[in-house]
């Protein structure tokens, strides 16, 4: 999707078996220019240019920053 949500940028078929929806980027991300950014859930973390909400660390909290970041990141979802 673009980032409006209003244009479907591309459609894949099912394949058999099962595929990670990291894999599954991994696999396209060549069809779109290097500096293209996206974002993602906690599936895509440290992949190359995605961007993704923060994750509270074991046994410790967020800084209000990251929250507010958080906060903000996921009032830009969209449905696919």
């Amino acid at each position: 999707m673009l980032p409006e949500g209003k244009d479907i940028v591309d459609v894949e078929v099912g394949e058999k078996g099962p595929s990670s929806d990291i894999s599954l980027f991994r696999e396209q991300q060549g069809k779109f220019h290097n500096n293209q950014m996206f974002e993602g859930d906690k599936a895509y973390q440290g992949a190359k240019n995605i961007s993704t909400a923060y994750q509270k660390p074991r046994k410790g909290e967020l800084t209000s920053e990251q929250k507010a970041r958080n906060k903000d990141f996921s009032t830009k979802s969209i449905f696919v």
